[in-house]
């Protein structure tokens, strides 16, 4: 009789049913121990690389240009947003213009009582010039002959 009544199993099978489960459960602890063996292995090696690097960069100086570049960057980008709003009032500049003339005409308008208005166009093209020669009459020969003799006489 068993440790819980009566069994039909045979208890040399039991014990090797027992043997078969501590073996499993000891090679599973087993490959656990070995992948924590592999891991404490990867970590030291991480831990050395980790020294090796510290040693290579100085925290604080890295810190500083950090900062350094940090101000710069936050410069250009005032400069860039000023650059923007410049570019913006040119754009802007043309537009007040075109509403400055047309105060500019209401003024005028209102001034002239309307008068401004049935005023014609002014023209912008430029007069032309006519280029014709002078005539010389005898008349303005005879008038230059006498001129030439008293500029020679008042010379000599």
């Amino acid at each position: 009789m068993g440790l819980f009544g009566k069994t039909n199993i045979d208890p040399k099978e039991k014990v090797n049913e027992w043997c078969k489960k501590l073996r499993q459960e000891g090679f599973q602890i087993d490959r656990q121990i070995r992948a924590i063996v592999r891991m404490t292995g990867s970590l030291q090696k991480s831990t050395e690389v980790m020294k090796m690097m510290s040693s290579l960069i100085k925290v604080p100086e890295i810190s500083r240009t950090m900062q350094e570049l940090s101000r710069e960057m936050m410069k250009a980008g005032i400069v860039e947003e000023m650059i923007e709003d410049t570019m913006e009032s040119v754009g802007d500049q043309e537009e007040l213009e075109e509403e400055a003339q047309k105060e500019v005409d209401k003024v005028l308008w209102e001034l002239t009582a309307g008068q401004l208005g049935k005023a014609p166009a002014v023209s912008t093209a430029t007069p032309s010039i006519a280029t014709t020669e002078p005539t010389v009459t005898l008349e303005d020969e005879a008038e230059l002959d006498e001129m030439q003799s008293r500029l020679a006489a008042l010379r000599s």
